[in-house]
Formats: C-alpha cells, structure tokens, sequence
C-alpha cells in the first residue's frame, strides 16, 4: 500500500497517511481554516489553542456605566487620529497611549482603526519631483492631504459599519481636527453603503459645497444616517495649515452624542488658537438648565402605548426607541482645561520612557469619560492601570470581572508638592490587579501635576521669532459662532507671545478647569496659566477716565486660588471638574 503526504494547510504541517486511512476524529486540523476563524472558540487545533492562552494573559474591562439591555447587538467602531508629524516613535501622543489599551483581537466587539498624523512617513505626499521629506514637511506646513485623511476614515466606517454599531473618534491637534471633519461631513453627507469607494470623493465634494437642497438631496438618495456617540479630543487647532483652511461642521454638530474635549491654559503659540467645541443650537443654553431641574422622561417624547412602553429586552423596538430617546436629548459638550501647553495636553513631549509627565492627566480624564458615556469600548485592565487608573479584580468578585474604582477625593493635604518614594514607585509599577492601593490615582495627579511644562517658545527660538510676524488666523468669536464663516472668519494678528483668548460664549456655556491645575497653583508659588478670559471688569484708562474700556489679561496666582476675577454677580467664572467647587471654597476660608 503505498504512502501519500496530506499538506494541511491550517498548520503548514506535514502529517503521514495512507489510501484507507482517514483523519483522526479528534483531530480538528483537517477542516476548513475558514470555518476554524469563525469557530476559534471551540477548535482544537494548535494555532488556536496558542491564541487562547495568549488571549487568557490579558484582562479586558468595559466602558460601560450600566447595563445595555442590546449590548448583544452591539459592536464599537474606533477611530484613532494622531497629530501632525506623530505615529509610533520614542515620544508618543495620547492617541498611541489610548490605542495601546484597546482590544484588538475580537473584531465581534470592537474595531479599531489608527491613522498617523499629517506629515508622517506613513501618509507621504506623492510628488515624483519633491523628496519625500521635503513633501513630509511641506505637508505638515500647510496640511495638504488633509482631505484625504478625512477620506479614509470615511473609508474605514463606510466599509465596516452595520445599523447598530457605536462609533468613537479620538485624535490629537491636527489629528482631533480631522475626527471632527469626518464627523461633519457624516452629519452633512451621510455614510455611504459598503463598497462605494468610487463615490467617497464626490461625496467629500459635497461636504465642502454649500448647495444645501442638492447636498440633502444627495444624503437621501445615497447614504445612510449615522450618529457619532463619543467624540474625545485633545487641543483641536482653530486652523490647519500654513494658509488656513476651513471644513464645516468642526465646531458645530449636532450628529455628536457626547463630545470632551481638553484644552492647554499655558499654550499661546499664534499657529495654536484652540477650536473650541460649542452646542449648535444656542438656545439649548436654557434648556440645559431647565433639564438639569427636570428628570428627562421617556413619556415627555414617546407615545404611552403598550407596544411602545414595554417592548421585549432584545427587540428592535427597543433598540430604536433607545436611539430615538439619544438623539432626543441635548447633546452633551464638555470641554476642561489642563496645565500645560500643546503637548503636555495631548503627549508627545516627553520619552515614552518617562513615566511622570503632565499628559497623563488628560489621558486619565478622557478614558474616565469613556466609562461614564457608556461607550462600551474595551480596554485591557492591565495597560490602564499602566496609565494611572485604579482598575482592580474585587477578591469577592464571583466572575472574576475587574472594576474602575470611584474617582479619589482630594483633601486638602494633597496640595502640597512631594517627591516620589522608592516604595511608592514599586507601588504604582504593581500590575497585580488583585491588589491595588485606593489612592493609586491620586498619587499619579500628585506627581504628573507637577511634571515641568514644556514651552516651545522657550525650548525653540524659531516659534519665538514666529510671534513677532503678523499672521492671518481664525478669529476667537470664530470658533464659537457657526454663522462666521469662510474668510470673513480670519483676521490679521500680531500675537507677541501672548496667552490663548476665552471668549464670553465659551465662558456662559461653561468653562471648566481641572482640579489638578488647583494643586499645582498651591503647590508652585510661581505659576499662574496663561490664558486670557473675558472676565475682568472694565477699567478706565489714563487718557480717558470717563470711558471704560474691557482689558484682556491672565489672572494672577492669588485670583484663581480665591475665585476673585470681578466677574459678573462676584461668581467665579469657572469649575474645577470633577467634583472639587466645594472644597475650593473652603480652601479661601
């Protein structure tokens, strides 16, 4: 009888057999490596049992603040865009630091797309004649393939999302610029079916027109509607580009469920006037507040029927009236302030190595907003507790499940500036996630609160010789207003230096300042942010002491630890976030 050699394909093995002999029954090896990837879970097979046990290292936790009765139904799509000239270096950015966390091996839950920033080896501008770091360089001066950065996120969900799916964006300066571009023109356009790749310019044509009757038109008769449920940013730029350049819906967007956003108090670079993230609707401002006194309710918006009031658990019904009772509700921005310039928010200022640096705080703080959204996103438990955050297994757990821990709260002996001990540095580099210190995140806040600012107009004397050239750049009341748009937006300027600008609609719909920037005030005696908000009284000047007029200025140390900035009805003109107004009061006393 003679012998003949069977390949199995799904092994790249060699495996003996002969005429008569048939495979082993227990053997799984010998079916289709198709039907192998979908059932991974049960096949036997090397290949698949060596991916389990590399799966089993890894704990993997939820963002979710309660129970989905259609989390069954529901897979999250996230979108990664890095800032101009980052991608995976020695010195990343928040958005790697983010990616880093997610789950990737489960395409059933979660998918995930990361798109390097403008300028970058991985999006070269093609031009046979220009070299190819010259392109890099010129592309990040003046954002030439910013479109097709938009294109291909678009791409991405086009492709992959099914009714149902959440989406999350996250990006970083240029990069939060674009996920807030593709949101816009998701909002304006739509999403189009799968498969049309020819259509996806002429669809971003129409995000840039402004014939509203023919884009309609278009969005009803081509595309999908589409909702984006999370959108977290870090120091969105007003402008991109050496000549600035201007997308619809940047800053107004009403397709966006929950919107954060971090801005930098000490950054006040001319190029970096931050695009601030206002409601589209302005007179939601009183609605806010009358819905905050108000409970909302399902019965204020839907008919009281017994189909509509009690649908099965799992039902489309359900489904859809939960995205209808969403989309009811206004939408939530909230956009805080951190110490530091540009890339102490958003990373890339310090080695990878480093481990205390004033980015980490941002970072925290959006993935914490990722949990209280119910964003369902899925982190591995042990890179979050990398970045700070109190994530344990509970020993009384019974499903062995890990947990985020309540946020700390801060007493008043936590603003004092300590170095770090021995025992406490092997205390955070602990990744036993059945042991965890509960002030674990307040020792982090402790120490990258007072992490060194890295100021680039001090580090590089090219962007010092930058201020004192006049530049044409997006006007402050711009990045609120929806109506200023197109050139009519843009001014020219001679900034000298000077701290970013808060306009008087930012201030009204809410300026909130993080609580750690209140511990490095108590703790550096020679630190005051540089940022300028419209909330000094008006003063007389020396020519004209009859007429008042309205100055412009950064607040003194002593101002924003007492709140006494002259603002109107002798309240402070913002919040420390999260949770910390009371105790800033009592600190005055």
């Amino acid at each position: 009888m003679s012998e003949k050699t069977a390949v199995n394909d799904h092994l790249g093995t060699t495996v003996p057999q002969t005429e008569d002999s048939q495979p082993p029954a227990t053997n799984t090896a010998y079916q289709d490596p198709s039907n192998c990837y979908i059932d991974a879970e049960k096949c036997t097979c090397e290949e698949c049992n060596t991916r389990r046990k590399t799966v089993k290292q890894h704990v993997w936790i939820t963002a979710e603040k309660d129970e989905d009765p259609c989390k069954n139904r529901r897979r999250t799509l996230v979108l990664c865009f890095d800032g101009t000239g980052d991608e995976f270096d020695h010195d990343n950015s928040n958005v790697v630091q983010l990616l880093e966390a997610l789950r990737k091996d489960d395409h059933s839950r979660q998918l995930v797309y990361y798109q390097a920033g403008l300028g970058t080896s991985s999006n070269p501008v093609t031009n046979p004649v220009v070299p190819s770091h010259l392109a890099r360089i010129w592309d990040m001066m003046v954002a030439k393939s910013l479109s097709s950065h938009v294109r291909d996120g678009y791409a991405f969900l086009m492709q992959n999302y099914t009714a149902g799916d959440k989406i999350c964006m996250f990006g970083f300066s240029r990069g939060a610029y674009t996920a807030r571009a593709l949101a816009g023109m998701l909002h304006k356009v739509g999403l189009l079916p799968s498969g049309n790749f020819q259509q996806i310019p002429f669809a971003y044509k129409m995000y840039e027109g402004d014939d509203m009757d023919l884009i309609k038109y278009y969005k009803r008769a081509n595309c999908r509607e589409v909702d984006i449920d999370f959108l977290g940013v870090w120091d969105t730029v007003a402008s991109v580009g050496l000549l600035p350049q201007y997308l619809p819906h940047v800053h107004d967007n009403d397709a966006i469920l929950q919107l954060r956003h971090a801005i930098a108090l000490d950054e006040h670079r001319v190029k970096f006037i931050p695009q601030f993230c206002v409601d589209p609707k302005p007179e939601n401002l009183k609605e806010k507040k009358e819905k905050e006194e108000t409970p909302f309710k399902v019965s204020d918006h839907i008919a009281e029927s017994p189909q509509t009031m009690f649908p099965p658990v799992n039902s489309p019904t359900k489904e859809s009236t939960k995205r209808e009772e969403e989309r009811r509700r206004i939408r939530e921005i909230k956009e805080v302030w951190f110490t530091g310039v540009h890339c102490d928010v958003g990373g890339g200022a310090v080695k990878n190595k480093e481990t205390v640096k004033l980015s980490g705080i941002s970072l925290r703080w959006m993935i914490r907003e990722c949990f209280e959204c119910n964003t369902r996103i899925v982190f591995d438990a042990k890179a979050l507790r990398k970045i700070g955050l109190p994530v344990c297994i509970p020993r009384e757990s019974p499903d062995g499940k890990p947990i985020l821990e309540p946020l700390y709260q801060m007493s008043r002996s936590d603003y004092v500036a300590q170095e770090i001990t021995a025992q406490e540095k092997s205390v955070l580099e602990n990744f036993d996630l059945h042991d965890l210190p509960h002030d674990y995140e307040r020792k982090r806040d402790l120490h990258d609160a007072m992490a060194d600012i890295h100021d680039r107009l001090k580090i590089s004397p090219v962007w010092y010789l930058l201020e004192w050239l006049p530049w044409y750049v997006k006007k402050e009341k711009a990045t609120v207003n929806p109506a200023l748009t197109g050139w009519g937006s843009y001014k020219w300027t001679w900034n000298r230096g000077k701290g970013r600008k808060i306009v008087k609609r930012e201030i009204e719909e809410g300026w909130l300042v993080h609580r750690t920037v209140l511990l490095r005030l108590y703790a550096d005696e020679n630190y005051a942010p540089k940022v300028r908000p419209n909330i000094t009284a008006a003063k007389a000047s020396r020519k004209n002491p009859t007429k008042k007029t309205k100055r412009l200025r950064a607040l003194t140390r002593e101002e924003w630890i007492s709140g006494n900035n002259l603002y109107k009805h002798k309240q402070r003109a913002w919040e420390w976030v999260p949770s910390l107004k009371a105790e800033s009061e009592k600190y005055k006393e």
